[in-house]
């Protein structure tokens, strides 16, 4: 006869606690195999099963909408409305003064009548602050000043400085409506910015 291994020697012996166990339960608890017989005779009451509404399924059916949700995909809202088009108004254009020309000098006639008197002075250039010019001329070895309006040589009016050039007018009433445009003399430049600053 062989001998039982430990594991099966283990296993004998929980298979016994375990028939142990089931028996004396079955005991203590009252339900022995005649208590079941008895049960097995006797009616078992069940519930009714649920009854189910075959008429309903013979209705109207409502139509399918291809148009309308389909419940397999995802909702999509409708894009929103376009909002109103709002420009902002471009800024005010702020208006120049249009600068006036100056009058330009009246060209002498060359008729028979009388003539204005030649200028026999150059124009050196200016000084002093830009609403208070000052000419400078030169004759020869003499310097002679004048301001707007001045008359010079008892002949000549200055009357409007230009960037390099200066309107003489006349002090004789028969000229009195023409000018004439003295240019500054080349060189003069550095002459006159020298006065200028003092």
């Amino acid at each position: 006869m062989r001998k039982l291994s430990t594991r099966e020697y283990v296993l004998l012996v929980f298979l016994g606690i375990v028939a142990v166990f089931i028996f004396y339960y079955n005991r203590d608890s009252g339900l022995g195999g005649r208590e079941l017989d008895g049960l097995a005779g006797e009616d078992l009451k069940f519930h009714d099963a649920p009854w189910v509404r075959l008429d309903r399924l013979a209705g109207e059916q409502e139509g399918y909408d291809p148009a309308g949700r389909d419940l397999f995909k995802y909702y999509t809202p409708p894009p929103p409305a376009p909002k109103p088009i709002t420009r902002a108004l471009p800024p005010p254009v702020e208006k120049k003064p249009v600068p006036r020309p100056r009058p330009r000098p009246t060209p002498v006639r060359a008729d028979s009548g009388p003539k204005p008197p030649a200028i026999n002075f150059t124009y050196l250039g200016y000084m002093g602050p830009k609403d208070g010019k000052i000419a400078v001329f030169e004759e020869g070895k003499t310097v002679m000043i004048a301001r707007t309006g001045d008359v010079v040589k008892d002949q000549f009016r200055v009357v409007e400085f230009g960037f390099e050039t200066v309107v003489m007018g006349y002090v004789d009433e028969r000229f009195k409506d023409q000018t004439s445009e003295l240019r500054q003399k080349a060189g003069a430049a550095k002459s006159r910015g020298s006065r200028g600053k003092r």
